[in-house]
């Protein structure tokens, strides 16, 4: 069942960066239509990095506030992007490339930690229904 939760995941967390692409497009750009999109390369990098990592994570710090939890999950989350970005890199696929905000060599942005400690506080309330509806 593990796999089938990885799977549900992925599929929400894809739901989630289009629609945070396109409500970011369409209030701060302002530009028209609201279209959201991810690379395809994004499916496994879901799958396996918030599929198995965050869940394999969320049993580490299980006993922590969830203040301090959802700070965790935002810091592996940065974690993780910037090493996958750097393996894509090297394979010469740039999914994703950061131009504005404070990011480190175009890979990751750090003043988003915000929005990824608030994934975090979703991502421990959504995992911890899954596991209870998908043992």
């Amino acid at each position: 069942m593990i796999w089938f939760r990885a799977f549900v995941l992925m599929c929400a967390c894809v739901t989630l960066e289009v629609t945070f692409n396109a409500v970011r497009r369409l209030l701060w750009h302002r530009q028209s239509g609201g279209l959201g999109e991810i690379s395809v390369v994004m499916l496994p990098i879901y799958f396996f990095g918030i599929g198995f990592g965050l869940v394999g994570v969320s049993g580490l710090v299980a006993e922590w506030p969830w203040a301090l939890r959802a700070l965790a999950y935002a810091a592996v989350i940065m974690g993780f992007e910037w090493c996958a970005a750097t393996v894509l890199y090297f394979f010469g696929i740039r999914a994703w490339v950061y131009t504005q905000g404070w990011h480190i060599q175009g890979k990751v942005r750090v003043d988003y930690i915000f929005y990824w400690w608030v994934f975090g506080v979703s991502f421990d309330a959504f995992n911890s229904l899954l596991v209870r509806l998908l043992p």
